[in-house]
């Protein structure tokens, strides 16, 4: 018997997010223009969009050809992107990325996770689910608040650079940019080490890292990346 969900917290949010997603953002630009490298040419492949949203990106991988299950835990997201969807040409469905139980073994050749990992509290028991899900060979991209410079206590100076004070500091937080995401849902804030050793346990290996450069035009500092892209197998 499939087990009982948790609350979503991304629930409550959601009609703000779908918007917000729609209307375009820094994030949105950055993950599509760095993201194709990472995971190449899916025309063909099965892929797991892991903690979909609002599904934009499950949406343009099918179009591209890929065979995308959409993977959610907030119900209201999910009513969203199966409305964006009428032709059903993703698979949509309710779960727990901690567990992925509506999912087989070896069951997609490929899986992402953007703005996502983050979210989460059990960051092994989600590697493990999705290493599960994953055919051998296959890969694993995500893409997440850069850890060293999106921290609780990190800031902008005067003269536009960042600082990262208690780093060392795991745990959840609260941004105070209100108009955010991450001052609504909060995010884990994990180091660098932890994110990569909890990989490795799970039985991925590095395949590669980006860490662009942010060219919003807002942006204090191009220089400062504030997302980390990997790629494991």
């Amino acid at each position: 018997m499939k087990p009982e969900l948790p609350e979503a917290r991304y629930d409550e949010f959601a009609t703000w997010y779908a918007e917000r997603s729609a209307a375009g953002t820094w994030v949105d630009a950055t993950i599509l223009a760095n993201i194709e490298p990472l995971i190449g040419a899916i025309d063909g492949l099965t892929i797991l969009d892991l903690c979909c949203g609002e599904g934009r990106f499950a949406r343009q991988m099918s179009a591209l050809g890929a065979s995308v299950t959409a993977v959610d835990l907030s119900a209201n997201l999910l009513d969203i992107a199966r409305s964006s969807d009428p032709d059903a040409s993703v698979a949509w469905l309710q779960d727990d990325a901690r567990s992925l139980h509506s999912l087989k073994d070896d069951q997609v050749q490929g899986a992402i996770c953007l703005m996502a990992l983050m979210d989460i509290a059990e960051l092994a028991s989600v590697l493990l689910a999705v290493r599960r899900v994953v055919q051998p060979g296959g890969w694993f991209v995500a893409v997440l608040t850069h850890p060293c410079f999106e921290s609780p206590a990190a800031a902008w100076t005067p003269d536009n650079r960042r600082t990262a004070d208690r780093y060392l500091t795991e745990g959840e937080w609260y941004s105070e940019h209100s108009a955010g995401v991450r001052a609504r849902v909060g995010a884990q804030h994990r180091t660098l080490s932890t994110y990569l050793n909890e990989a490795l346990r799970a039985g991925w290996t590095l395949d590669a890292m980006i860490e662009p450069p942010n060219l919003q035009a807002s942006n204090p500092n191009p220089d400062i990346p504030r997302l980390l892209f990997l790629r494991f197998r």
